[in-house]
């Protein structure tokens, strides 16, 4: 099979995995054969990516951390409680910089009281938690569910709480440490849901009072989640401390974080990060520049690594990011590449796509041709690179 962007695609080609909605239900099955129709209404539906059938690719199969099945359903029911809070909460529509109704709000959680359907987030942490347990390191981060405008903000907080997950085995957390962080990372930015759409779905650049607003929404976060008798307190501090930075430069508190292994401690410290936030900050940038917002560029692997490793000490945990950094792929399955050096002539220029990564040299994975130089479709050769030192490849 073959990831084609949704421009690529063409009538009669046939899906290799199943296309899901937003809400996790079937919006087409393994097999079905595009028509021009389907295509133009995924293409409207902000579905970009797509498995194809392929003859002589069948070997090609993509890698993911968690079932994308499981992935899409858990964001969806964040959505689902989201709408539904802000529907209690009756949250304007449209940003004034007047307006004080969220503190207002938070300063009588009794209005808001079981807008949140906590049992079922719960549940659906703890199970995320469980099918989690099942992976063993080494851990590659693939994440191949797909984001649109409308879900990428529950997407992004479900695929953070995974990351969130992975650095807490590595270090050792146990199951309950796991499952309160994956439930507090996936309800981080809750009191995003007391601000107007028209702020947090902004794309420019915003003014001094609206991004004033949008730093208030830890604080929010926090006493929603505070006086929510099922949520464990901690996911709580997550929320209020997830944008607070090592050097005290960030919000709303400007705590300071100790740049030390996220252990348990007997010292409960005020002034200093929770090593939970920590972790989660670390989660969430990585997320943000691998998986960049629908109208943000998305950065490159080596790019986003490079920017953690300028965070590290100041901004981010050092001893965090060091321990994400082996897992973030530098290729992941259907990347496409080209050959830029080899002694065998013909390969020189030639199109491949990624078809196993090798998480013990990631610089050197399996690739499998599907172009020469002239762009002409050629035999599917198959190359393990850690075998063929003198084949080096770029990403296109």
């Amino acid at each position: 099979m073959i990831e084609l962007n949704v421009n690529e695609l063409r009538p009669d080609q046939a899906l290799a995995r199943t296309v899901y909605r937003p809400s996790g239900d079937v919006l087409l099955t393994v097999g079905f054969k595009l028509t021009e129709e389907v295509i133009a209404h995924l293409s409207e539906i902000g579905q970009s990516l797509f498995w194809i059938q392929e003859p002589g690719l069948e070997h090609i199969i993509p890698e993911e951390i968690m079932p994308d099945f499981l992935l899409g359903p858990a964001a969806e029911e964040l959505r689902a409680n989201a709408e539904h809070f802000r529907r209690v909460a009756k949250v304007p529509d449209n940003f004034d910089t007047k307006m004080v109704r969220p503190k207002e709000l938070v300063c009588e959680p009794s209005r808001f009281s079981g807008s949140l359907n906590s049992s079922r987030l719960i549940k659906i942490a703890r199970g995320l938690a469980k099918e989690f347990r099942r992976s063993k390191p080494p851990f590659l981060l693939h994440f191949t569910t797909p984001r649109s405008v409308a879900n990428y903000p529950f997407q992004h907080a479900v695929d953070t709480a995974i990351v969130a997950a992975a650095i807490g085995r590595i270090f050792q957390f146990d199951e309950d440490d796991i499952e309160n962080l994956v439930l507090g990372t996936m309800l981080m930015d809750i009191g995003m849901q007391l601000l107007p759409l028209n702020l947090t779905n902004k794309s420019d650049r915003m003014s001094f009072a609206e991004f004033s607003a949008i730093k208030e929404h830890p604080m929010f976060g926090f006493e929603i989640l505070r006086n929510d008798s099922q949520i464990p307190l901690i996911c709580a501090h997550i929320a209020f401390q997830h944008h607070e930075r090592q050097d005290g430069g960030g919000y709303p508190r400007r705590l300071i974080g100790r740049n030390a292994s996220p252990q348990k401690s007997e010292l409960n410290d005020k002034r200093y990060i929770h090593r939970f936030a920590e972790i989660v900050s670390v989660a969430d940038e990585y997320m943000m520049l691998a998986h960049a917002k629908p109208f943000q560029p998305q950065k490159s692997p080596l790019d986003a690594i490079k920017f953690l490793l300028r965070s590290a000490g100041t901004q981010l945990n050092s001893a965090i990011i060091d321990t994400l950094i082996p897992m973030i792929p530098v290729f992941s399955v259907g990347n496409r590449v080209q050959v830029i050096a080899s002694s065998k002539h013909s390969l020189l220029g030639a199109t491949a796509v990624i078809s196993k990564t090798n998480p013990e040299r990631q610089d050197r994975p399996e690739i499998t041709l599907i172009y020469d130089a002239k762009g002409n479709w050629i035999e599917h050769e198959v190359y393990h690179l850690a075998q063929h030192p003198g084949i080096a490849i770029q990403q296109i």
